[in-house]
């Protein structure tokens, strides 16, 4: 479903949702998210004991922020349980570093990444996640394509697609330079 189409250089830009995006919890990470919820699967574990998780984390072994899931029609989580509406929402886990992890990078950092993993994860979730592709409009093409863009601003996406076509158009330009001086 495109959200989004406009005219660049002789191309269109259809910028659309995915629609079967990849859960960003299989990708690397630097966290873990320890969840439990009646119905969803959520996170990366979901049958740890969670008493021992908390042991964990009162132990300062790991470093935790906690998850918070709003479920009412949509289904949101973040770090901060500041929905309106307290019958919907609730804690349904952690997301964690191990404490020597963070003392490399520092407690700091170690927030920063933990709130964009939530975030990038409240986009699937959401099923905010993105992907453009760039038509040739003489030929009506395909010349070039993304996806995966998790929540990322329509500006952002937009911005990654004109780069894309500047570098086709700037190439066959100095393609034809070259064919033209030889």
């Amino acid at each position: 479903m495109n959200v989004h189409e406009e005219t660049y250089r002789g191309h269109r830009i259809e910028v659309y949702i995915e629609e079967f995006p990849e859960d960003p919890r299989e990708f690397d990470h630097d966290t873990t998210m320890f969840c439990w919820h009646d119905r969803y699967k959520l996170g990366d574990v979901t049958d740890a004991d969670i008493d021992h998780v908390r042991d964990l984390i009162d132990r300062g072994i790991l470093v935790s922020l906690p998850l918070y899931l709003y479920d009412h029609s949509v289904i949101s989580m973040s770090t901060n349980n500041s929905y309106l509406r307290p019958r919907d929402s609730g804690q349904v886990g952690w997301i964690t570093m191990p404490r020597d992890y963070v003392e490399n990078i520092g407690e700091e950092q170690a927030m920063k990444i933990m709130r964009a993993e939530v975030a990038e994860y409240d986009a699937y979730l959401a099923g905010e996640v993105y992907g453009w592709e760039a038509i040739e409009i003489a030929t009506e093409e395909t010349a070039d394509g993304g996806g995966g863009y998790y929540g990322d601003s329509l500006e952002d996406i937009l911005e990654n697609a004109r780069k894309a076509i500047d570098a086709i158009v700037d190439n066959r330009t100095n393609v034809l330079l070259t064919k033209q001086s030889a």
